[in-house]
Parts: structure tokens; sequence; C-alpha cells
């Protein structure tokens, strides 16, 4: 979720849901866990229209990535996927 919520230009739960494969109630639940409980600070950019990873907390943003790439390389490369096609339609 840390990942996809850093790499990924939207703000819309049904892209993080489906690059998390998880349901929208449970992207909400966990990006409220990482805030409280891990110490993620998520700014909300309302003219970009995108969350913002502002610091990762106790997570190491870059060891995030590199068990994901090892452990669900699927998973990772849909993220990065995600991540490029939502760029293509940023705008900031």
């Amino acid at each position: 979720m840390l990942l996809a919520l850093h790499m990924v230009h939207t703000d819309d739960p049904k892209v993080f849901s489906t690059a998390t494969d998880c349901s929208e109630r449970t992207f909400h639940y966990v990006k409220s866990r990482l805030c409280k409980h891990d110490g993620v600070i998520i700014s909300y950019d309302r003219r970009a229209g995108r969350y913002i990873v502002v610091h990762s907390g106790v997570l190491d943003l870059n060891r995030v990535a590199e068990l994901m790439k090892r452990h669900y390389p699927l998973r990772y490369a849909n993220i990065e996927r995600l991540a490029r096609e939502s760029r293509a339609s940023f705008i900031g």
C-alpha cells in the first residue's frame, strides 16, 4: 500500500484497490493504520488530485520496494504499470 501511495499519481481508491488487490474499505483502513501506527505522513494535494507520501515513518521506502520486487514481482509490476499510466495523465 505504501509503495502504491508513493508511486501512483491519483486519488482514486479503485486504482489503489486494483494495485494492492484489496477492497476500497481495506485501502482506507490500511492507509489510516500506516499513519497511526507506523508514523507515515501522507499529504493530499487537492489541486493535483493525488496522495503524497511526505515521510515514510518507521518504514524504509527503498526497502519496501526491494522486498516487493523480490517477493511479489507481479504485484510490483502492476503498481509500476499503474504508476506509468497515472503519470501520463498527471498534470502538475
